[in-house]
């Protein structure tokens, strides 16, 4: 809440209405505060709730205030004093209060109210007391009561509340708040999902994401790869901006998901950063939310071992996990035999999607540019790649050697696909409380497919390394052919 001048405390009687909203979106359906109410004389009040609260019925959460400034009439040039304050408030409400309550799985309603502060932490500047004079009671105070223009908390006895229902409490749509409540939220250590049945790392929910999925890393790629979705307007759509017709969602971790349709089928496309713990943040958590089955295809980067030059596109029939053996680094007679890096076995794509993103990508970029072959992920880009780096101790001089022996036709490295063709090795039928289980194995048949393509951006045998002009010409290409195959396939 704010104000748009400062008065003397006794003359408030009520305060103009709030700009807030009842979502955990990155906006306010109410619109927001005219811009000279931002000033030195402004009152935000965050309410941050448990979105199952806002329910008619609901239990009620005690409510913890957090005061973050102005709570002496007076104000104070006592530094020490008030940090000693400000700390203790910060170590009981927001830090103690915040993580028993998330272990005890009983959420509490957090008021933070946070007032335009002076270098000193409290309401007090010449501003304010320059305003004063232009209050109509100003003749009649004394001058101590002039001098101040800062009253603290006594006027939070004229602040009502913005809601005439008790349930229907308002939830800031401010960044930090927003994710203080998706985290305060959390209910399920095994799975947590929020309230609204958000992911914690996606924060994706049901009917966001639809049943085929391109994934990639860059969360850039997957706004270029959306302006080839149904109705996009890209003559009025900037380069670099989510189309406005499409639903589209940036969770606190990192991921970005956006949803439309191709050809009139929905699709989604997650970009989800780098490495083997991203894919299985986004595999688990968008399976969680989505009923039936699933289509998914990697378009990523990669380095090549093969001939595949920059530019080019290879697709994966199968892939291996190249990960560092950390025994071996320890220094101990035991591992005297140990190899330092370890090398599992293949898992294989869906040889459909695969069969299926060869024909579409050669016909956008030629059978000359396309290959098919076994991917490796490793868990690193510079260790388990075998790149070189003399402030560390890798022995990954022989790691090439090694790979092509234990697979010949290996073809690219990168640091995602063995993760996904895992995972849809391991699925279930969804969900999985449904399925067939005996010691921890299901017996119920895979409820994800997937299938991998990635553009060459390394050639590691001859150092070469592709250019922004390559990336451009060859990105949406990929991403259409992406899109044609994911249609294409049936569920």
């Amino acid at each position: 809440m704010r104000r748009s001048k400062a008065q003397f405390v006794l003359h408030y009687f009520s305060v103009p209405s709030a700009s807030t909203c009842t979502c955990s979106r990155g906006y306010c359906s109410r619109g927001t505060p005219a811009a000279e109410q931002d000033g030195l004389n402004a009152l935000n009040l965050n309410i941050a709730v448990p979105l199952n609260s806002l329910q008619a019925g609901a239990e009620l959460f005690p409510v913890i205030t957090y005061i973050h400034g102005g709570a002496f009439r007076d104000g104070s040039n006592a530094i020490m004093l008030y940090n000693m304050y400000r700390r203790l408030l910060m170590l009981l409400f927001s830090v103690n209060f915040g993580q028993r309550s998330n272990r005890l799985e009983r959420p509490v309603i957090v008021v933070v109210v946070n007032y335009r502060l002076s270098v000193f932490g409290f309401l007090a500047s010449k501003e304010l007391q320059e305003e004063m004079k232009e209050s109509p009671e100003y003749a009649s105070l004394s001058p101590y009561d002039r001098s101040i223009g800062n009253w603290g908390l006594m006027d939070q006895r004229f602040v009502s509340s913005p809601s005439t229902h008790p349930f229907l409490l308002s939830v800031s749509h401010v960044r930090s708040i927003r994710t203080f409540l998706a985290i305060m939220s959390m209910t399920n250590a095994n799975f947590p999902m929020d309230a609204e049945g958000r992911t914690y790392h996606v924060g994706i929910k049901r009917g966001e994401l639809a049943n085929r999925v391109l994934t990639v890393g860059d969360p850039a790629r997957a706004i270029t790869l959306a302006r080839s979705l149904d109705g996009v307007d890209l003559e009025n759509t900037p380069a670099k901006t989510v189309p406005a017709n499409l639903f589209s969602y940036a969770s606190h971790r990192g991921f970005l998901t956006i949803t439309g349709t191709y050809k009139g089928v929905p699709v989604s496309i997650v970009a989800i950063g780098m490495g083997i713990s991203m894919m299985d943040f986004f595999v688990r958590e968008c399976r969680a939310v989505v009923d039936g089955p699933m289509l998914i295809i990697r378009l990523g980067s990669c380095g090549s071992l093969s001939d595949a030059t920059v530019g080019d596109i290879c697709v994966p029939s199968g892939s291996y996990l190249v990960q560092r053996n950390y025994d071996f680094f320890a220094g101990d007679s035991d591992n005297a035999t140990a190899k330092p890096y370890h090398l599992s076995k293949v898992f294989q794509a869906d040889p459909e999607i695969t069969k299926t993103l060869i024909k579409n990508m050669s016909a956008k970029l030629g059978d000359n540019h396309v290959w098919s072959g076994i991917n490796a992920t490793a868990d690193s880009f510079y260790s388990s790649q075998g790149r070189q780096d003399l402030n560390f101790v890798d022995a990954n001089h022989e790691l090439f050697t090694e790979l092509v022996e234990r697979e010949p036709n290996t073809m690219t490295l990168e640091m995602e696909t063995f993760t996904l063709y895992h995972l849809a090795k391991t699925s279930t039928t969804a969900p999985l409380a449904q399925s067939e289980v005996s010691n921890g194995e299901s017996k119920s048949k895979n409820s994800i497919r997937a299938g991998a393509c990635m553009m060459v951006f390394a050639q590691r045998k001859t150092n070469a390394f592709i250019t922004k002009e390559d990336v451009v010409r060859v990105e949406p290409l990929a991403g259409q052919a992406v899109f044609d195959s994911l249609v294409e396939v049936q569920l």
